[in-house]
C-alpha cells in the first residue's frame, strides 16, 4: 500500500527514489538478523519475547505457545513503548510482515529478529518430521493493552 509524502527542501537539491526491492536488498536485509526455530526456543528460554505481528483473527486460529499478538498496524504506533532492555522476536505467515516489524522496532532502539521462512515454513518443516508445537490461540493478545496504554499515555493531565 503506497503512503503519500511530502518533501520539502530547504536548499536546491534532488530527491532519490528506489524501487521496493533495491530498499530491501539494500538497507532492510542486511540490517535484519534471523533466527531459526530452534534457536527461537533457545532464545525463549533465556527470556526472548515471540511477537506475531499477524491480524488478530489468524493469531486466534493459530499461534504459537508463548507468542503476543502485536498486529504489525498497531506495532507501529506501540513500538516506543516496548522494553528496550527485552530481545524480541518476531513472527508472522511468510516473513514479510515480520521484517518491516523489526525494521521499525530497530528504528526504535529494539532488539528484534524475525523467525526465519515465517509460520508457514514451520508447518511445512512439521511435514518432515521437525516438531513444531502450535496451539490454536494460546498467545497473548496485547493489542488492546497496548492501545489502552497508547490512549493513557497521551491523555492531558487533569
Amino acid at each position: 500500500m503506497p503512503h503519500s509524502s511530502t518533501v520539502s527542501m530547504l536548499e536546491d537539491g534532488a530527491l532519490v527514489r528506489i524501487p521496493k526491492y533495491e530498499f530491501m536488498t539494500l538497507l532492510v536485509t542486511p540490517y535484519i538478523k534471523r533466527v531459526s526455530y530452534e534457536q527461537m526456543l533457545m532464545m525463549q528460554d533465556e527470556g526472548a519475547v515471540l511477537l506475531d505481528v499477524r491480524i488478530h483473527s489468524a493469531f486466534e486460529k493459530m499461534s504459537l505457545r508463548g507468542s503476543i499478538n502485536l498486529p504489525l498496524a498497531t506495532l507501529w504506533k506501540a513500538a516506543s513503548i516496548l522494553d528496550k532492555s527485552k530481545e524480541y522476536i518476531v513472527c508472522c505467515d511468510v516473513g514479510k510482515r515480520s521484517t518491516i516489524a523489526a525494521f521499525l522496532m530497530a528504528q526504535q532502539g529494539l532488539n528484534a529478529r524475525i523467525l526465519e521462512g515465517g509460520l508457514r515454513n514451520l508447518y511445512e518443516q512439521q511435514d518432515e518430521g521437525v516438531v513444531v508445537v502450535p496451539d490454536a490461540g494460546d498467545g497473548i493478545d496485547m493489542e488492546n493493552e497496548l492501545q489502552h496504554e497508547l490512549v493513557k499515555e497521551n491523555e492531558p493531565d487533569i
